[in-house]
């Protein structure tokens, strides 16, 4: 009974390891937002988000914009 508790377990954290490794390797490859990298601004507004907050989208827009023209401005670009 035990021995049974025990292989499930450790199947269940092997499985776990090999889904972590799998999201890593996606991310890498650009597939997927999952551990190291950060999510665009936007990315999470939902449909009925865009609908029921329009001012939410407005922002986000602005924001990105500021970046772009901070980075312009950084890099020395017109």
């Amino acid at each position: 009974m035990w021995a049974a508790l025990i292989v499930v377990a450790v199947v269940l954290a092997l499985a776990g390891y090999g889904l972590h490794r799998l999201a890593l390797w996606a991310e890498a490859r650009g597939w997927i937002y999952y551990k190291n990298k950060r999510r665009p601004a936007g990315v999470g507004l939902s449909l009925i988000g865009q609908i029921y907050q329009p001012s939410i989208e407005h922002a986000v827009e602005e924001e990105q914009s500021e970046r772009t023209k901070a980075d312009q401005d950084d890099s020395g670009d017109k």
